[in-house]
């Protein structure tokens, strides 16, 4: 199980509020024009996928 977050690269704070509730940065993705952080908090270190 993991809930999984986007956020606009540019957006720190945003990002350093996803990481003070336990998510952690897997990489950078591109969705359309957006460049953006990919969070992902999951339960077990089993649930973050493998890039």
């Amino acid at each position: 199980t993991r809930v999984i977050a986007e956020p606009d690269i540019a957006n720190q704070p945003s990002i350093r509020a996803f990481g003070h509730a336990g998510f952690r940065r897997v990489g950078k993705i591109a969705i359309g024009e957006k460049q953006a952080v990919l969070l992902v908090r999951a339960r077990t270190e089993a649930d973050l996928p493998a890039l």
